[in-house]
């Protein structure tokens, strides 16, 4: 799917996954639009071009991330739910801005962040478990949470 020359905002009222399952290659360049996600989102077999967009995870109910191999431009975590967005596989990566909204949540689940080049905005809450590798993070001192748990060493 090539949005990157009218720039539509998209709005999935399920999951976004790119598993592999069918003919054809799976991609997504996603122009300079809003992308809102409410469901569980997972981008192993599939390539997603950022370009200018802003990616939004917005639910009530708790959602997964695997962002497979893909980098968002911006990531927006709007979930409200009481665990929020989990990542479940892959190295997370955000090359412009990546904001927790307030009353939402981040849940790293131990695996890695990449911020190079991007801001953090944290109303909400971050979690991570301690075993994660944090690449040219600046926290937000400002506001927000960030919460450790887990078995690892800090």
């Amino acid at each position: 799917m090539d949005c990157s020359t009218n720039n539509p905002d998209i709005i999935i009222s399920g999951n976004l996954d790119f598993t592999g399952t069918g003919a054809g290659t799976e991609f997504i360049s996603m122009g300079s639009g809003d992308w809102t996600v409410s469901g569980n989102v997972n981008l192993t077999n599939g390539t997603i071009t950022p370009e200018a967009s802003n990616f939004i995870l917005n639910s009530s109910n708790n959602q997964t991330l695997n962002p497979g191999s893909s980098s968002f431009y911006d990531l927006t975590v709007s979930n409200t739910s009481t665990n929020g967005v989990r990542l479940s596989t892959n190295t997370l990566t955000v090359t412009n801005a990546l904001a927790i909204d307030s009353d939402a949540t981040l849940d790293l689940n131990g695996i890695s962040l990449i911020m190079t080049g991007a801001t953090f905005s944290n109303e909400g809450t971050l979690k991570l478990q301690g075993g994660e590798i944090l690449t040219d993070f600046e926290n937000d001192t400002e506001e927000g949470t960030i919460e450790y748990y887990g078995d690892d060493t800090y």
